[in-house]
């Protein structure tokens, strides 16, 4: 096996001696006393992980550890950053007792892996272990079941449910808009573009306006009296808060003075573009190959990296 040295750029050692701090007290907190890797190495190996996107193995062979050990100590970290990024009030709070009535919401699409398998985030059970583990707790339910029922299950009918499922959970994360399987995230960008919170991951499928009524962002602006300043994809929106441009009709050409207001808007949602770029760089959200509910965790454990140390 050949290793070689490598960098990180874009980091420094602010981020570095951050989440190194986070790791060391809460290892103080569960009283572990002893690691393979000290909290700075363990900080090193997941900033790897999310800036380079590094396949488990290859972090596992170059930090001198086992796959499994790398995982959980990865997993472990981005649970921790992500408890430290601000939280949607947090977020409204800062905006408001800025100076700034107004704040610009967008939301981007994070490519992710095909869903085949991933199991039915309906099942209670779903949500624990893995997706064989999941699997076969549910399949060992419905044996239970049919055998108090007093009756024979049938294999092929099993599998062809077992099919229809993964099927629609496959167009569930599927995007229309961007031809392919993403998650979606809903960010609020203050008027200097500066991204100051970042949403929880729902399934591609979801318009990003049902999107925002489901985080709570709309009712949250509305009471902190902050205006939104939107693209055409919150179209259709109710409140007085939220606004947006003018869609062309498709029988039709806009009117001038249609134009003009969608180019001024335009203009100054400029800024809001800036809040994504540094998200950019992030090479674990150009591709997610892990479990798709895992990716809002992701993200801000990443905005907390970008935001807290400083």
């Amino acid at each position: 096996m050949l290793r070689y040295p490598a960098t990180l750029p874009g980091l420094s050692t602010v981020q570095l001696c951050y989440l190194a701090k986070l790791l060391r007290a809460h290892r103080q907190r569960i009283g572990s006393r002893w690691r393979k890797l000290s909290p700075g190495r363990q900080a090193l190996l997941v900033l790897a992980y999310l800036r380079k996107n590094e396949t488990y193995e290859a972090l596992a062979a170059g930090f001198g550890i086992g796959v499994a050990t790398a995982w959980r100590y990865i997993q472990e970290a981005v649970r921790l950053l992500a408890d430290q990024a601000p939280t949607l009030v947090e977020a409204c709070w800062q905006l408001a007792w800025s100076g700034s009535n107004f704040a610009f919401a967008d939301g981007t699409a994070v490519p992710i892996d095909r869903v085949r398998g991933v199991p039915d985030p309906h099942r209670a059970s779903a949500w624990t272990g893995s997706a064989a583990k999941a699997q076969a707790r549910a399949k060992a339910e419905r044996q239970r079941r049919a055998r108090q029922a007093g009756r024979v299950l049938n294999p092929a009918a099993d599998a062809a449910r077992e099919t229809a499922r993964r099927a629609d959970l496959n167009r569930l994360y599927f995007s229309g808009k961007h031809k392919r399987h993403t998650v979606n995230l809903q960010a609020l960008v203050n008027p200097h573009g500066q991204l100051v919170w970042i949403s929880d991951g729902l399934p591609g499928s979801v318009q990003d306006l049902h999107a925002a009524r489901t985080h709570g962002v709309i009712d949250m602006c509305e009471r902190a009296e902050l205006t939104l300043l939107c693209d055409l994809g919150y179209t259709g929106s109710d409140s007085p808060r939220v606004l947006t441009g003018y869609k062309r009709p498709k029988t039709r050409t806009l009117a001038p003075a249609y134009r003009d207001a969608n180019r001024a808007l335009a203009s100054i949602r400029a800024r809001c573009e800036h809040g994504f770029a540094p998200f950019k760089h992030w090479r674990i959200l150009h591709r997610h190959r892990s479990c798709p509910r895992k990716t809002g965790t992701i993200a801000k454990a990443i905005h907390a990296l970008m935001t807290r140390p400083g």
